[in-house]
């Protein structure tokens, strides 16, 4: 089943009934994950969870990578 959302003209994001049923929200794509995991190794080769968690939440709410 593909839980990823349809784009409309409007560029609007609509999301399948089950995912809304749900109440579940959308947070990244595999390949934004992947990107933050392998930014933060980047800056710094023994990352901590803490690093990864605080890289995740800080690519969340800014949109962008944290400098380490």
């Amino acid at each position: 089943m593909d839980l990823n959302p349809t784009i409309t003209d409007d560029d609007e994001e609509v999301y399948p009934d089950c995912v809304i049923n749900e109440s579940l929200e959308f947070f990244y794509d595999g390949q934004q994950f992947e990107d933050v995991i392998m930014n933060v190794l980047h800056q710094k080769k023994q990352a901590s969870i803490d690093d990864f968690i605080m890289g995740i939440n800080y690519y969340m709410e800014q949109d962008t990578f944290m400098d380490f």
